[in-house]
């Protein structure tokens, strides 16, 4: 498994509604989130990367 995902707050609100957040790190080795998406769903996983975003444009 070496496939990577990068998400918003819109999959893992619906995978935490429905107590799934446990599908992403079966499906990818690496999830990666925005600051601010961590801000909004204040979700800290091990498996979760925490990363700022570099293009602002």
């Amino acid at each position: 498994m070496s496939e990577q995902a990068v998400t918003n707050s819109t999959c893992l609100i619906g995978l935490e509604r429905i107590e799934r957040l446990d599908v992403l790190p079966q499906v990818f080795s690496k999830v990666t989130i925005p600051l601010a998406v961590q801000a909004e769903v204040g979700l800290s996983a091990d498996w979760l990367t925490v990363k700022a975003v570099q293009n602002l444009a």
